[in-house]
This record gives C-alpha cells, sequence and structure tokens, in this order.
C-alpha cells in the first residue's frame, strides 16, 4: 500500500508541475462548499477552470471553464478528448459549441460527462460497450447516452 501512496503522490505531484511548467501558471487550492478541497487553475485560455478531470495512466485532460465550456488536450488516440479527431493535442482545444457542462470524468480509452440538463454523454473508445450506448462504436465527440436526465455523477 506504501508504493501506491507514494506512485499517486508523486504522479499528483509531477501533474501539478507540469501544468504549472505547460501553462506558466501557479495552481493555487481554494476550500469548496463543505470543506472539501478542489484545484482552480488558469490553462492560459480566456477564463478560469472551474473543473478538472484526469487521473493516473489517463494521459489526457479534460476541463470545464467557467463559462461552462468544455476543453481538452493531451493523447486522443480514440478521440478521448471529443474533438471529432484522434489528433493528440498538447494545448487545451475547445470541444464542440455547447455551454452547459457540469461534470466530466476521463478513462483512459473515453471519456463522460453531464450537462445541465442531467444528460449523460460519452466519446472515444467503445470496443468494449463501455460508453452505454448500445453499441460498440467509437464516438469522436460527446454522443448522448440514453434519454435520462436526472444524472449527476459518473
Amino acid at each position: 500500500m506504501k508504493n501506491f501512496r507514494q506512485k499517486n503522490s508523486i504522479l499528483g505531484l509531477f501533474f501539478l508541475f507540469a501544468i504549472d511548467v505547460l501553462f506558466a501558471q501557479t495552481p493555487y487550492i481554494t476550500s469548496a462548499e463543505g470543506g472539501n478541497k478542489s484545484a482552480q487553475f488558469n490553462f492560459g485560455i480566456d477564463a478560469k477552470v472551474s473543473f478538472v478531470a484526469t487521473g493516473p495512466e489517463v494521459y489526457h485532460t479534460l476541463l470545464i471553464k467557467s463559462d461552462s465550456s468544455l476543453w481538452g488536450f493531451g493523447l486522443n488516440d480514440y478521440s478521448q478528448l471529443g474533438d471529432n479527431s484522434t489528433v493528440t493535442r498538447t494545448r487545451p482545444v475547445r470541444i464542440g459549441t455547447d455551454n452547459d457542462w457540469v461534470f466530466v470524468a476521463t478513462n483512459r480509452y473515453y471519456s463522460m460527462g453531464i450537462k445541465a440538463d442531467g444528460t449523460l454523454w460519452g466519446w472515444g473508445y467503445n470496443g468494449w460497450g463501455n460508453l452505454g450506448d448500445g453499441t460498440f462504436t467509437n464516438r469522436l465527440k460527446p454522443t448522448q447516452i440514453g434519454s435520462e436526465k436526472d444524472w449527476k455523477a459518473v
């Protein structure tokens, strides 16, 4: 367990260092409601970022800006960024034109998101049916999953 914690701590520090170097910004931590900690970063795009999704062994990052637009950068071999391509991005690119994203989650091969109306969206690799859309078709851009409008988290 000690090695696992050390590895995740090192990865977390590397992520913060990479963000600082890549965007020449210093991240800072603020308290959110309920006393939870949330990181806020300025990524050199025209507004503050309100949500960041990434993780260990996930080679891309998704950002929700304060205007609720979705942005992404990093590995994109299965279109896990959702920018309708498989081009790896070294700078944030806008994902679609919608300004109603409230939550995103990343996986090595695909990503999921929830919009303000409570709908669930998925994109990227779907070879195992992991997007939940009833197919095995990879999705190059966010695709609505089902018709339910009561999703809160992925």
